[in-house]
Parts: C-alpha cells; sequence; structure tokens
C-alpha cells in the first residue's frame, strides 16, 4: 500500500496532517484543539473514518479506512502497538 502524507507547512514542525493518498485515493483530516485525528473525508467528502479517545490515547474508531495519523496527530504503529 502506498501512502503519502501532507503536513501543515505553517508549523515549525510536521504535527498537524492535512491530507493523505493512500492507493490512488485523497483524504482529508479533521483534526480537534488537542491534535487528535477526529475525521477523515474522502475527495468527495464522504465520512471514511471517524475517530474517539479515551484520556490517555485508547482509540475508538468507525469506519474501513487503515491510516497510520490518529492520538494526537501522532503515527499509529499497530504491529508494536506504539505512537509515534
Amino acid at each position: 500500500m502506498l501512502q503519502t502524507l501532507w503536513w501543515d507547512p505553517l508549523e515549525s514542525a510536521a504535527t498537524r496532517p492535512l491530507a493523505l493518498v493512500q492507493d490512488d485515493v485523497l483524504y482529508c483530516y479533521r483534526i480537534d484543539f488537542d491534535k487528535n485525528v477526529t475525521e477523515v473525508f474522502n475527495g468527495q467528502g464522504t465520512v471514511a473514518a471517524t475517530y474517539d479517545y479515551s484520556p490517555y490515547g485508547t482509540v475508538g474508531s468507525t469506519g474501513s479506512l487503515v491510516q497510520p495519523v490518529q492520538w494526537s496527530s501522532e503515527m499509529n504503529d499497530e504491529e508494536l502497538a506504539l505512537f509515534y
């Protein structure tokens, strides 16, 4: 699976994802004030995934999209069970 992430260029470091291209499909992120990804939309504006979080980052999700950026806009490595 080929993925390209675009991060907010107005930030001094890559801290807020703007968009993801995965398998030639464009997705856009909705981020809350804590930098958590709450929704991911496809190019037609349809919600592809939603996320909610416990105070310590346990992720609840709906939708079939598997993508790496979630809690606090960090990368989620499911194989290692780590956020970084």
